[in-house]
């Protein structure tokens, strides 16, 4: 255990000589490229299809100079882009070639999991997304490590068994690529005890890997954001230990956690600037210490998410927040440095 102790002490200094304020090896992002807003009067914010290529690669470089390791939650498949190639359905689905590409051009990679949301036609998103997962590899060597099928879907046994079904049928198709297959849920503590442990255990056994997306509770979240971010940990650690006495060869990650900077949030938890922060630096400080992988949420702010005063906080979760829709141009929120 020493030489690994000390692997780990090295990796963190070197990380704080470069200046770099995540973990590189821990900590990663959450990320979609919707980062128009809304109330820019001079451009109205663009369709899920029009960010370009371009418009990627200038947010990834940004997402680059803190993370490494980023998730994606969609292929962008739907009904108005049914029978069009991968690559011309919504702009999520270029983020895979667009990081391939930034990895030819630099010693500082992006890891990329691709997403798969719960839209109708799944067998076309998984389909596309072996596709961007084969193009970005043969691009650059590993940018794509895994699939991740559906975002917080599981919320029945029913959709629990569909879920282990789409997994199953496509465990074989991502070994064969050198990729791992897992999926994202919110109730990962069903694992403690709960009506989806049985169904939740038998996807366990068949993935590879599970994201765990963990919150700080209400009572937590009113005790702020570095005891929030300590009770979100040990939660986890306990997951963690409940999911890998069912298969001790998964990979138990925190597929989101995160603070907004402002608006109302579903813990109503005090939002701030100086409170996202904490919460963030904070779940670093005990990811590298407690050697857990973590997906922050998330990279930029995306103001769609936020266009009622009742959800306003999904709109302001990220590192970054952009001033003007058009511009590629965005704000660290910590330090108001232009990026």
């Amino acid at each position: 255990m020493k030489p690994l102790l000390i692997s780990v002490a090295v990796c963190t200094i070197l990380g704080t000589i470069s200046g770099q304020k995540f973990n590189r090896q821990y900590v990663g992002v959450a990320y979609s490229p919707y980062t128009d807003r809304f109330d820019d009067p001079q451009s109205s914010p663009r369709s899920w299809n029009a960010y370009t290529e371009s418009d990627i690669t200038a947010q990834l470089t940004v997402v680059r100079s803190y993370f490494s390791s980023i998730s994606t939650y969609s292929m962008g498949t739907a009904d108005y882009n049914r029978g069009k190639p991968w690559d011309q359905c919504a702009s999520n689905a270029l983020i895979a070639r667009v990081a391939a590409k930034m990895n030819q051009q630099s010693s500082t990679k992006l890891n990329v999991n691709i997403g798969i949301y719960q839209d109708e036609d799944r067998a076309r998103a998984i389909g596309n997304a072996f596709s961007a997962a084969d193009e970005a590899n043969r691009l650059s060597r590993n940018t794509v490590w895994g699939i991740t099928i559906t975002n917080e879907y599981i919320t029945t046994e029913p959709r629990g068994h569909e879920v282990l079904n789409m997994i199953k049928n496509n465990k074989d198709n991502a070994r064969r690529r050198g990729l791992k297959i897992g999926t994202r849920i919110h109730v990962c503590g069903e694992f403690l005890g709960g009506n989806l442990r049985n169904v939740l255990g038998l996807i366990a056994k068949e993935s590879d890997f599970i994201y765990c997306n963990v919150y700080p509770s209400n009572q937590h979240a009113q005790e702020g954001p570095r005891s929030a971010a300590i009770n979100v940990m040990y939660y986890f650690l306990e997951l963690q230990k409940a999911i890998k006495r069912v298969n001790p060869n998964i990979e138990v990650i925190i597929g989101e956690t995160g603070w907004p900077s402002e608006g109302n949030s579903f813990n109503n938890s005090p939002n701030s600037v100086q409170n996202e922060v904490i919460y963030w630096k904070e779940i670093n400080s005990l990811a590298v210490r407690k050697r857990v992988k973590v997906q922050m949420f998330e990279a930029i702010d995306e103001p769609w998410k936020g266009r009622s005063s009742q959800n306003k906080a999904e709109s302001h979760y990220g590192w970054w927040s952009k001033p003007r829709s058009r511009e590629n141009r965005f704000i660290e929120k910590e330090t108001g440095r232009a990026f």
